[in-house]
């Protein structure tokens, strides 16, 4: 974004060598100075796009600060492309209510689905029919987390799988009792099967102390 006659260079030869729909995801611009967007949306139209995913945060702020929802309504309304709203999007609500303010075509969901991919089916649930889908129980989330990395370990072996694995379960059990505690243990497990048994383990005391595994994750931590 930096370089826009560059981008519009490659979006064409891109689009001359394509015979399906192309999209492309942007952010509003390299920093809060050069917030330039709504030209490369204008761009991108021009060179045959037919999609763009917004994330309207400057490449500079990473993902720090709020998300600026207003530039996607503005592209939106700027440009006949279909326009993919991204950025804070943390639950059902929050979907519905970028598509209420923005008037964007899809939402994209990014962070808010670590540890978290239930987001998807509730959203949808919210959106087209009000419906409230509830959080999994502990017993549902702890069986995906063994199923995560069955699949995990079928691309990274152990004991590197493990440790790559490490992320992915902390962001399962935010805000859960004693998740620190259980993060730190599990950072020195090398063994598969010493992985799950901790895994296993630790949802037994979840079951033994907080009542049970029908609590949802929206449970207050202990």
């Amino acid at each position: 974004m930096r370089e826009p006659q560059r981008l519009r260079e490659i979006l064409k030869q891109v689009r001359d060598s394509l015979h399906i729909p192309l999209g492309i995801k942007i952010r509003s611009g390299w920093d809060e100075e050069s917030l330039n967007c709504l030209e490369i949306v204008q761009m991108a139209g021009d060179c045959g796009v037919d999609l763009i995913a917004i994330h309207p945060r400057a490449r500079s702020q990473k993902f720090a600060g709020q998300a600026d929802w207003g530039l996607i309504r503005m592209a939106k309304e700027r440009s006949g492309l279909t326009i993919i709203g991204n950025g804070d999007v943390r639950s059902p609500e929050d979907a519905a209510r970028m598509l209420d303010e923005t008037g964007c075509d899809g939402v994209m969901i990014g962070r808010g689905s670590w540890g978290n991919p239930w987001i998807f089916e509730r959203a949808r649930g919210f959106i087209h029919g009000g419906e409230d889908i509830p959080l999994p129980t502990w017993e549902e989330r702890e069986g995906l987390i063994l199923r995560h990395l069955e699949m995990h370990l079928e691309t990274k072996s152990a004991p590197w799988g493990l440790l790559t694995f490490i992320k992915h379960v902390g962001w399962y059990l935010k805000g859960y009792p004693a998740a620190a505690a259980f993060r730190k243990r599990i950072n020195t497990i090398r063994s598969k099967e010493a992985f799950i048994r901790e895994i296993e383990a630790y949802f037994r005391y979840i079951e033994s102390t907080q009542g049970g595994n029908s609590c949802p994750l929206s449970m207050p931590a202990a």
